[in-house]
């Protein structure tokens, strides 16, 4: 089972996108974020990152640092 975090402060678009991922049987939406500070808090349990490059306190792609510091690089990006 793939874990996966939405990491986007439009509501609208995180639930639609969870909708169309949770379609697939290996593939689980176990968290969402919408911004870099809330993403942070989550971050041990996913595999998967899919992130906004426009959020409120930040880009999206700042969490890439903060997954290699922590060595929890996820499969994907």
């Amino acid at each position: 089972m793939l874990r996966i975090l939405i990491v986007d402060d439009h509501d609208m678009f995180c639930d639609a996108l969870s909708r169309v991922l949770s379609r697939f049987p290996d593939i689980e939406v176990v968290e969402q974020a919408s911004s870099l500070a809330e993403a942070r808090a989550k971050l041990e349990v996913i595999d998967v990152v899919l992130a906004d490059r426009n959020l409120p306190d930040g880009d999206g792609l700042e969490l890439a640092a903060t997954l290699h510091e922590a060595s929890l690089a996820p499969r994907c990006w």
